[in-house]
């Protein structure tokens, strides 16, 4: 409103939404993926980066927009928090490590928790001291390696790792990882004095299993990442969606939002379609009673 109490621009809009959401009824989310986050994590990379270019929240933002790409819900919770509702648990940058957290992590993945940790985890201790034992520290025994060394990389420098014979782009940052007979090699490096050496690996804990990433991945090798972490969850996941269109599920119903200046179609039976249309135009909003996985988008006129 102006300051006479005239309907300035934006109240009819304004009051065109709240009537269309007088027929939303919805409850809080129910996330089944928690991506693991903390300050002094931040602080402590913040403070010696090793490279320019490696940025906390950039590496933290990158698994997170994976994540909501495949259409899943994602709670960011600290370390210490409680893991038993989650299926899925991701750590970027666990940068601070002691035995309490390695332990809480174990329980969460031999309960039967999936488990994918980044790079540059279990360096140093809570009080930002280097462990004694090589990276990542107290997780060694749950991840099943050590990080034998590791580079910092130039944007323009173009790494890589190979996964199945198909080749994927990395960027900023290389571990060259040393995993027991016991752990499965996912990828290896393709590039420099570490080619050929594991970059990612995985291993199977009592009921759940725990994936090491030791590279700043690109968003293709992120996606493959994510996709075989809630796979192997049972967590229902959608196509890779477009970029700036987002799904939240509350109570049944999906909003699907478009962040965009594009236009989108959503292929969903019409009776499920509850506000919003079929065809999401720039900036848009739909809510529909459908799931969240059952839910496909393209591009208008593809």
């Amino acid at each position: 409103m102006k300051q006479d109490g005239s309907p300035d621009r934006g109240y009819s809009d304004a009051k065109a939404a709240a009537e269309e959401l007088t027929a939303v009824d919805v409850d809080h989310v129910d996330a089944s993926v928690a991506l693991l986050h903390d300050y002094d994590n931040w602080w402590a990379i913040g403070v010696q980066p090793h490279a320019p270019e490696f940025d906390y929240w950039e590496h933290l933002r990158c698994y997170y927009r994976a994540l909501r790409a495949r259409g899943v819900q994602v709670d960011v919770v600290h370390p210490d928090a409680p893991l038993d509702d989650y299926d899925a648990v991701v750590a970027p940058g666990l940068h601070l490590v002691d035995t309490e957290l390695a332990d809480h992590l174990t329980q969460f993945v031999e309960q039967g928790g999936q488990l994918l940790v980044g790079a540059r985890s279990g360096v140093k201790t809570p009080a930002n001291q280097l462990h004694e034992t090589l990276a990542p520290g107290p997780l060694a025994d749950l991840t099943g390696l050590v990080v034998d060394q590791h580079e910092s990389y130039p944007e323009d420098v173009p790494l890589a790792v190979e996964v199945d014979g198909d080749e994927y782009a990395a960027t900023t940052w290389a571990e060259w990882l040393d995993p027991d007979p016991q752990t499965t090699i996912v990828a290896t490096h393709t590039f420099g004095p570490g080619a050929g050496r594991p970059a990612v690996t995985r291993r199977d804990r009592g009921d759940g299993s725990v994936a090491y990433c030791g590279v700043w991945p690109g968003s293709k090798l992120l996606d493959e990442l994510v996709a075989d972490l809630l796979s192997r969850s049972g967590i229902e996941y959608t196509s890779r969606l477009p970029d700036g269109v987002r799904f939240n599920e509350r109570d049944d119903l999906t909003w699907v939002t478009n962040f965009t200046s594009r236009t989108f179609e959503m292929d969903v039976p019409t009776g499920d379609v509850v506000t919003g249309g079929q065809t999401l135009g720039a900036f848009d909003v739909a809510v529909v009673s459908t799931a969240p996985h059952l839910i496909s988008i393209s591009s208008e006129g593809l």
